[in-house]
């Protein structure tokens, strides 16, 4: 019959280790959430800077583009202007050797 108050107090220890488990079990669920927040805290704005580099390392790439497709554009224009020129060059000999012919054809 004396094994019977030992038995009471030894349930009476696993409950209260059981307890104080579940309350240590919550308190480490709680610190596990509030360090994931704060690691979430601290890589938003890391997060936020690599997207705003990778932003302008495209517009980069793209002002880049634009420059290139600018200078053939400038290139292009250059040589539409020469070739221009030289048809008018072209033009007005053919005009000069007209009235030439004419007066010639005239004379004769």
């Amino acid at each position: 019959m004396h094994l019977d108050p030992f038995l009471y107090l030894f349930d009476d220890y696993i409950w209260y280790l059981r307890t104080v488990n579940t309350l240590l079990k919550d308190q480490l669920l709680e610190s596990q959430e509030k360090l994931l927040k704060a690691y979430k805290d601290l890589t938003a704005p890391l997060e936020e800077k690599k997207e705003k580099e990778d932003a302008l390392t495209n517009a980069q790439k793209a002002l880049s583009s634009m420059n290139g497709k600018v200078s053939q554009a400038e290139e292009d224009a250059q040589v539409a202007r020469e070739a221009s020129e030289k048809a008018k060059e072209e033009a007005a000999w053919s005009r000069e050797k007209v009235v030439s012919v004419k007066e010639a054809a005239a004379k004769a």
